[in-house]
């Protein structure tokens, strides 16, 4: 019997060292907010490429992790939506961390803020799904 449930504490103890924790996607979500202000509107794009593709090719530095995917919303384009897949609870300061990576190789960025209110996922935010989120 002692070995039987010493086999059974093995294996719970090895199946909870498996699993990765389970986010929804509103708890992975994070909004980077943009200020065009005194952008000339042809920079835009550019800055809008510069911007994403720094945070994309951005080397894990232990206090980030790059989101699994991104959105440009906003009617002037003044929002980024980031969504992570794992690292959900340190969304924003893996986001300053990138954005600070950011703002050190892009030419003349625009201002750059975290917005730390709640998103749920949808046409108007970021809306991918898949097996790294519980719902």
């Amino acid at each position: 019997m002692f070995r039987f449930t010493l086999f059974l504490f093995f294996l719970i103890g090895l199946n909870s060292c498996g699993t990765d924790a389970r986010y929804t996607r509103s708890e992975c979500i994070v909004r980077v907010n943009i200020d065009w202000t005194g952008t000339p509107l042809g920079k835009k794009e550019e800055l809008i490429e510069s911007i994403t593709k720094a945070i994309r090719n951005a080397p894990n530095m232990g206090s980030n992790k790059v989101p699994m995917d991104f959105t440009i919303q906003g009617q002037s384009r003044e929002y980024i939506y980031y969504q992570y897949s794992t690292d959900c609870e340190n969304r924003f300061e893996n986001t300053e961390a990138l954005l600070e990576f950011a703002r050190e190789r892009v030419k003349s960025p625009p201002y750059l803020s975290v917005d730390k209110n709640n998103y749920e996922p949808g046409s108007d935010t970021i809306r991918v799904s898949g097996p790294s989120w519980i719902d």
